[in-house]
């Protein structure tokens, strides 16, 4: 066994509520260790070569409802699970591997590993509120944090974050290496998302996980492993910048304004809502009752409540209106 296939093993053992102690303990082991520093929202970062215009996106929380270790299995073909019946967690921590590295084999870029995506891009979200000087220099926000193997994403949650020809562009520097990538404009969303008004080009890769946030969750780590080879031998310097920053394409107003032309009835609980925060403790996933409460009633750790913040997510009906509105949309 390789020693990157070991530490992608390893990583994926830790289960990383967002806040929680396994997700410090991973941080500083793979983090910290490596030199990346924290800023005041969460994040952790590190910065390769000289002013890089690439930022390379991934999140250290999973979607774990409880703090803590689990069995990871290998299987001959090279698929990852996990016993036990919780998510394996490959959403992100194949993310945070490919990231870990490329810094070790030191391609250059601005390494972000952000706080709480699962919570809504909390990280993320107050790091680009803060204008943070360097982000005059970025050109383009990569994530790694993508189910299946062949995208290359162009939308998130319906709007436009990054063009076409830099998604070719990527596609083909990738697929000369042996993959099969392709742009798609069925992204949900991810970090990158958030600095899709401040950065011209932001994407998100296919990293090999399938299931993501279930117990089925799977990694293809043969892709994995094939993948990092290819990032680190990408050449971002010839990727075409074509967006401007902010432009979505009006695409998200389409797609609701077709939502009301379809005329979907008001107890269709299929249209795109917003879901409802939850609260749970971050350490031992017992419910916790009141918003309130400073000290979990069951474990009694301090500080307890893990909050998923609102967000909105694309259903069924957002689905058929993007398809719809696809040939539109293109044509712009």
């Amino acid at each position: 066994m390789t020693p990157e296939l070991n530490r992608l093993i390893e990583m994926h053992t830790y289960k990383r509520p967002a806040g929680s102690r396994h997700e410090r303990k991973f941080i500083n082991r793979y983090l910290v260790s490596a030199g990346c520093v924290s800023d005041a929202f969460g994040n952790y970062s590190l910065v390769v070569g000289n002013r890089p215009d690439v930022v390379w996106s991934t999140h250290t929380d999973t979607v774990h409802k409880v703090t803590g270790r689990q069995r990871v299995y290998l299987e001959s073909d090279g698929t990852l699970g996990t016993h036990g019946g919780d998510c394996l967690g490959a959403d992100d921590t194949a993310g945070v591997w490919l990231l870990c590295e490329m810094i070790r084999r030191g391609v250059p870029g601005r390494y972000l590993f952000h706080y709480g995506e699962e919570r809504g891009c909390i990280g993320s979200r107050s790091l680009v509120a803060s204008s943070p000087v360097w982000l005059a220099d970025a050109r383009m926000v990569i994530a790694l944090d993508r189910k299946g193997t062949g995208d290359v994403i162009t939308y998130q949650c319906g709007n436009r974050t990054c063009s076409d020809d830099f998604a070719h562009a990527i596609a083909d520097q990738l697929n000369a290496q042996g993959m099969c990538y392709e742009p798609s404009d069925w992204g949900m969303f991810t970090d990158s998302e958030s600095y899709a008004d401040d950065v011209a080009e932001c994407t998100n890769l296919s990293i090999g996980y399938s299931g993501a946030h279930s117990a089925r969750e799977t990694l293809d780590t043969r892709h994995a492993l094939a993948l990092l080879d290819c990032l680190c031998a990408l050449d971002t310097s010839i990727l075409p910048i074509i967006r401007t920053p902010g432009d979505t394409d009006g695409t998200q107003a389409l797609v609701l304004e077709y939502l009301t032309n379809e005329d979907i009835a008001d107890d269709d609980d299929t249209r795109p809502v917003a879901r409802t925060p939850l609260h749970w403790c971050r350490e031992c996933g017992a419910d916790i009752t009141h918003a309130w409460q400073s000290v979990c009633w069951d474990c009694g750790c301090d500080d307890p409540i893990d909050v998923v913040g609102e967000r909105d997510f694309i259903d069924s009906a957002f689905a058929r209106a993007q398809t719809a509105l696809r040939a539109q949309v293109k044509g712009k």
